[in-house]
């Protein structure tokens, strides 16, 4: 099975000024193909990732694209590494 590491960069809106929660949906693509959908919740201005599963082998770009009433910024990498233990290689 394959990981995809989705780092959300940056999640937020503002409201009144403020930087507050909100939420998008992230829309990860192998080449052309649309293999996972994510809704994402909170606010952050650090990285935060999450570990997406892939039943088949990840042959081609991956590129993530997403909807949001605020501020993202996200980004996809294949992992490579033991499964065991989620260690990166």
């Amino acid at each position: 099975m394959a990981r995809i590491k989705l780092t959300v960069r940056r999640l937020w809106k503002l409201d009144g000024g403020r930087m507050v929660r909100t939420c998008a949906t992230a829309q990860i693509y192998l080449g052309d193909t649309l293999i996972a959908s994510e809704n994402i919740e909170g606010m952050t201005e650090s990285p935060v990732s999450k570990i997406v599963h892939h039943p088949g082998p990840l042959e081609g770009p991956l590129r993530v694209e997403w909807q949001s009433d605020g501020v993202a910024d996200m980004v996809v990498h294949d992992m490579q590494g033991c499964t065991c233990c989620q260690d990166e290689h």
